[in-house]
């Protein structure tokens, strides 16, 4: 996380939402009227975390409004829930210490 704040090292109309989204307009064109099925899985701006300029820093902690948690939750969860919390990545995440100083949640 220590890299979030800056840019992706390639432009905006090369990373790839805007290049996938390219691929799938041209992809729609090609297929004409024939009939034809697409998906496209959009995943940025997941890890590593870093969008292109100018996105990097659209936002900055004071827009972003800190979590509030309840021990209650963690108590008796949904079993999707269970499996999510327990996943390494959402162990990582659910530490404050993971997280700049301003986006720290709060505990109800």
């Amino acid at each position: 996380m220590r890299h979030a704040r800056k840019p992706a090292r390639v432009r905006e109309e090369d990373s790839e939402t805007p290049y996938m989204t390219r691929r799938g307009i041209d992809f729609m064109r090609e297929a004409g009227d024939a009939p034809w099925c697409l998906h496209l899985s959009y995943i940025k701006p997941h890890w590593p975390y870093m969008a292109p300029a100018p996105y990097n820093d659209m936002y900055g902690p004071e827009d972003v409004i800190p979590a509030v948690r309840a021990e209650s939750e963690r108590r008796d969860p949904h079993p999707v829930y269970r499996a999510f919390m327990e996943h390494d990545v959402s162990r990582t995440f659910s530490r404050d210490e993971s997280a700049p100083k301003s986006f720290r949640s709060t505990w109800a």
